[in-house]
């Protein structure tokens, strides 16, 4: 008789869980997200999709999604951060933190319905692109849409539950985020669904943010948002 397979989630726990707590600076943070996205990404391969689920419309260029609040974990914006640090030099670095400054200014306090009607885009964002596309939050990586143009209409009006998103995808991503947040916890680590600009502003212009991270001190607690829209939102496909 063939064993039964853990939930998605269970299983990814398990991993998280073997991992973490070895886990000694922002590489190897990056290294441990990559991997539980890479097992997102192949979960959300292995659901049965619907008959009728429609491609993808979502491409380069497409930005309706970058003007959205985005929400986030410790860990994600951790893995973030260091990837930024490698792979941007000295001037995109300073371009970057006087962006997410700005972005901040403007955005903080800012409902979610607020902020998606200010058109505030993404500090991540340039030229209709993601800067860090490979190694955007789940909340992006989650989000793909089988319609731009139900997208452009929703940046205007904040009808999100119109989005036709990939159902599988946004869920298995979703699941994510919260096994990372829950072994954090477990870990003693201090984890919270987080505001993306607030968490970049945070690990961005602190100092030794992952070795306090690490420590149990809670540093994103300024970047915690009591609504994760995750919960609101309603896969179509």
């Amino acid at each position: 008789m063939t064993p039964r397979r853990k939930p998605f989630g269970a299983a990814l726990a398990d991993f998280l869980a073997a991992r973490l707590a070895h886990v000694q600076n922002g590489a190897e943070i990056s290294a441990l997200v990559s991997e539980v996205r890479a097992r997102a990404v192949e979960h959300a391969g292995e659901l049965r999709p619907s008959l009728d689920e429609p491609p993808m419309a979502c491409a380069a260029g497409c930005d309706h999604c970058c003007h959205l609040r985005v929400d986030t974990s410790p860990l994600e914006v951790m893995a973030l951060a260091w990837w930024l640090d490698q792979f941007l030099d000295a001037s995109e670095k300073t371009r970057l933190r006087d962006r997410v400054e700005l972005t901040l200014s403007e955005s903080r306090g800012l409902s979610e319905e607020k902020f998606a009607a200010a058109h505030i885009a993404c500090p991540l964002l340039a030229n209709g692109r993601c800067t860090a596309y490979e190694v955007r939050p789940f909340d992006c990586q989650g989000y793909m849409s089988a319609d731009a143009r139900v997208c452009e209409q929703a940046r205007s009006n904040y009808d999100i539950q119109a989005i036709p998103i990939n159902g599988r995808r946004y869920k298995a991503f979703v699941e994510a985020r919260r096994a990372l947040n829950r072994v954090s916890i477990r870990e003693g680590r201090d984890a919270a669904v987080l505001e993306l600009i607030s968490a970049l502003h945070i690990v961005l212009a602190g100092d030794d943010v992952v070795a306090r991270w690490l420590a149990g001190e809670p540093v994103f607690a300024g970047a915690a948002i009591d609504a994760p829209h995750s919960a609101r939102r309603n896969p179509r496909t």
